[in-house]
Parts: C-alpha cells; structure tokens; sequence
C-alpha cells in the first residue's frame, strides 16, 4: 500500500492524500450515521486527469476504491472499503460547459417526463402494492 499511497502524492499532491487516522476519520461514513469503516487513504483528486490516474493506479495495484461526492447521502453507497481507497471528489467544483451534451440531457430528460407523470407514477405505485397483496404479502393498498 505504501508504493499506491506515494504514486497517490505524485499524482495529487501530498496535501491531497490522508492517511493520519484523525485525517480519516472525516470519512469513516456518509449520512447514514449507523455503518462506518476507516478507509486505507483517501486521496482528493483536483480534476478529471487526476481522478483517471488515481482510478487506473488503484486497478493497476489490485486495490478496492470507492468514490465519495460530498458524504451527504443516506444510503450508504459512499461507505468506503476498510484498507481500501476512497476517492474524495469535493475538490472538483468548475462546472464545465458542454452546450451539445447539454443540449441532448435536457432533450432526454423532457423526453422522459412526457412518459412519467406524477399521475402515472402514482398509478403504476398503487397497481405495484395490489399486486402484491393479491400475492398475498402484508402490503396494504389505499387510494
């Protein structure tokens, strides 16, 4: 791990790589507050040159990592691996304009809207439960 944590500072910067327990600590869980774990480091790439290298270093070592926005979700999908490597991207902050992808998320996006009404969601939610109990689980339809 020691060979991965200084290939780490090359690409980040020392200042940008944790491995200090009090350092880690920061990290140890997202908002769902029950489950922790202490990864092995957590590096803070800059940009997306950086998360690549870090990314293609932690493949080339044979190392587990996971990535972590901002820790704020509840489901514990920025829960990092104990002796693994967290990924911290709060450093990358520029947005960066891309008018033709733009462009093509803000025509998908209405595109599913027209399909997936509020009333539809709630329609398709309320079959789902009836469904089920006509399986017989303890699921309770109400309208």
């Amino acid at each position: 791990m020691e060979a991965l944590i200084s290939k780490f500072r090359d690409i980040v910067g020392p200042e940008w790589v944790f491995t200090h327990e009090h350092q880690l600590r920061t990290y140890e869980s997202d908002g769902l507050l029950q489950y922790q774990a202490l990864p092995a480091v957590a590096v803070l790439p800059g940009d997306g040159d950086q998360v690549r290298d870090v990314v293609a270093a932690c493949a080339a070592a044979n190392v587990p990592f996971v990535p972590r926005g901002a820790g704020s979700g509840l489901s514990g999908g920025a829960l990092p691996i104990a002796d693994g490597v967290l990924i911290v991207l709060s450093r990358l902050t520029r947005v960066l304009e891309d008018s033709d992808l733009a462009d093509r998320l803000r025509h998908d996006g209405r595109l599913r809207a027209s399909h997936f009404t509020w009333e539809r969601t709630a329609d398709l939610t309320v079959e789902a439960y009836r469904e089920a109990v006509a399986r017989g689980t303890s699921a309770r339809a109400t309208e």
